[in-house]
């Protein structure tokens, strides 16, 4: 039986981040374990959309949680000596009236200053293909913002090599939680055969937390809400590392477009069941567009 202060159910990036943090300010004897197993508990970190969050995605939230959002991705980076990536986001509005009103969300985040409406012309070139589709005849409206692209296994080497120059320990392997009323936090951990006891326990499972909140018996209202996700290996011709469809009644509401600057590929999201984005690219023959600068076929697979 082994004992540890802090002990990290998840080694993705809030898990890396968490046990970074909590050295920083003193709380030693750190572990954090992450599974290959059935959890899965660092997919999360490296099947998303890499996208550094500003808030204005989620002006309906408090202010102070969504204004954190800026505040906090950076202090991040500059925590593990990375910089924020120069190429911004767009978002991009089905009118006026839409913008409009997100203008005066970015208000009430001060970050007003932070976003620009951009002209046609810049538009189509940083829209590429996706300017105007799948409706040209729509007014559509674009508008950069601060929202970004970044590496994220780049962000958990060098959390990991913060993490172990301040004295965190990491263990890949199954981890079973279970409550155990004698354990000053409460729970205690099964790791290879092992019982770890430790003084307080962080679940940062990502979508595998639901598994470990089951495990310790606990209520919860959380699901998995698994919406489609398109990775193309072929980018490149994007002027922008993200673009957002804001619209709500349109078919690519909810449509988000990321492009890595390093890997060059393409990964395409959408919230809703109804419109996955194979479909909306096959129905409106956007295939096509994955083969602009290399004639060989693209080969979209499915990573979710």
């Amino acid at each position: 039986m082994a004992t540890v202060n802090l002990a990290i159910v998840g080694g993705g990036i809030l898990g890396q981040m968490v046990a970074v943090c909590a050295s920083i300010r003193g709380l030693g004897d750190v572990l954090v374990l992450d599974e290959p197993g059935d959890n899965n508990l660092k997919a999360d970190s490296l099947r998303n959309h890499s996208w550094l969050q500003s808030g204005l995605l989620y002006p309906h939230l408090a202010r102070s949680s969504a204004a954190q959002m800026f505040v906090s991705g950076r202090a991040m980076l500059d925590l593990l000596g990375l910089p924020v990536p120069k190429d911004r986001g767009i978002f991009r509005f089905p009118d006026s009236t839409a913008v409009a009103d997100f203008k005066r969300a970015a208000q009430e985040l001060r970050l007003l200053t932070q976003i620009r409406e951009l002209d046609a012309p810049e538009a189509e070139r940083r829209a590429g293909p996706f300017y105007g589709w799948p409706d040209p005849h729509r007014d559509w409206r674009y508008v950069e913002v601060p929202d970004t692209i970044v590496d994220e296994a780049r962000i958990l080497k060098e959390a990991r090599r913060l993490g172990e120059q301040l004295g965190v320990h990491y263990r890949r392997s199954r981890t079973l939680v279970r409550r155990e009323p004698s354990s000053p936090s409460g729970v205690v951990l099964e790791v290879d055969g092992n019982t770890v006891v430790p003084g307080h326990v962080i679940l940062c499972g990502g979508s595998g937390t639901i598994t470990l909140l089951n495990q310790l018996g606990l209520p919860h209202p959380l699901s998995v809400f698994r919406s489609a996700l398109l990775d193309i290996g072929k980018g490149g011709f994007l002027g922008t590392p993200l673009l957002v469809d804001r619209s709500r009644e349109t078919l690519t509401a909810g449509l988000a477009v990321a492009q890595h600057p390093r890997r060059r590929n393409l990964r395409l999201g959408s919230r809703f069941h109804l419109h996955p984005p194979s479909t909306l690219l096959r129905e409106h023959g956007r295939y096509a567009f994955c083969r602009r600068r290399d004639q060989r076929s693209a080969r979209p697979r499915c990573a979710r």
